[in-house]
């Protein structure tokens, strides 16, 4: 049964929801040459799917919480987030139909139905290209590349509504296969509130859409 409580959980929810409120595959693969911009947006524009294990690091000054997550998630907005480690909140899981978003501790056997945030939102590549992708569109010239090189590109973007954690955003791409590589978000101070590291990235990834149902 869900239980509306948005900002409360217990046991390691806890300790998860107060990180999330303060603010195939790519690996190895290769060897065709960097892409050009317009071939990296290309991609992007026809990533229907992927799945990610990503290393995530919540910042509050000078220390940082790290959680690995796996992540799903469809381009039309659909997501999964499940909770791999530390082994205290293993298995917390997070899901996104579409219409409603609930978290789920199966150790202790609780859900509860959650309000979307943007600092959770923040957390999918597919936020950071949709806002990429309306500045592109603005433009009648390529959008500014941070930078660029042999072995990547890095995106940047200002991020949409006012929040003091979730200021702009710069995305690392693999220049040969377009898959993510780093993800940095930072603080209205210029500091980094939240980092991603992407462990693996599987584009295009078959999804079972159980996945995204909410029973």
């Amino acid at each position: 049964m869900c239980q509306n409580y948005p900002f409360l959980w217990r046991r390691p929810l806890g300790l998860v929801m107060a990180g999330l409120l303060i603010f195939g595959g790519c690996a190895g693969e290769g060897g065709a040459g960097a892409m050009t911009e317009a071939k990296l947006r290309e991609f992007w524009s026809q990533l229907a799917t992927y799945q990610a294990t990503i290393q995530i690091t919540f910042f509050t000054g000078q220390t940082g919480n790290t959680y690995t997550v796996l992540q799903q998630a469809l381009s039309s907005g659909p997501y999964r987030m499940e909770i791999q480690a530390p082994e205290s909140v293993k298995g917390v899981v997070t899901v996104f139909d579409g219409e409603k978003t609930v978290q789920e501790d199966p150790s202790i056997g609780m859900r509860v139905t959650a309000a979307e945030t943007p600092v959770r939102d923040a957390l999918f590549v597919y936020s950071f290209w949709r806002q990429y992708a309306q500045t592109a569109s603005a433009r009648t010239e390529d959008p500014a590349v941070l930078e660029a090189s042999s072995e990547e590109y890095v995106w940047e973007i200002q991020m949409e509504g006012v929040h003091e954690k979730l200021d702009h955003a710069r995305l690392w791409l693999d220049a040969e296969t377009g898959c993510p590589k780093r993800m940095e978000v930072y603080d209205t101070e210029g500091q980094v509130s939240i980092q991603m590291e992407y462990l693996d990235f599987q584009p295009n990834a078959d999804l079972d859409p159980a996945l995204f149902t909410i029973t």
